[in-house]
């Protein structure tokens, strides 16, 4: 089965640069993402918690994601990041 492709809006990405900034452990940050990014790639419903309505959330300390699956275009949109050491 081919991975799903993850994709992060606008809004999230200008916040998880605005976090990688201001973390006094970057690569940290880059390494949970990167580690978020691979999870929801492989298995987005089994690696998160769903939470609301077809959202789901992710946590790879010190970062924390909502985020949307589209099964049939097997993508995956992350909605919004936050700092959660």
């Amino acid at each position: 089965m081919r991975p799903f492709a993850v994709e992060w809006v606008a809004d999230a990405a200008t916040e998880l640069a605005r976090i990688w900034i201001g973390a006094g452990d970057r690569a940290a940050v880059t390494a949970a993402q990167n580690q978020i990014d691979k999870l929801l790639e492989r298995d987005p419903v089994g690696n998160g918690q769903h939470r609301s309505e077809g959202l789901y959330r992710i946590d790879v300390s010190p970062l924390s994601c909502t985020y949307t699956i589209d099964d049939v275009g097997r993508r995956v949109e992350v909605t919004w990041v936050w700092y959660s050491p």
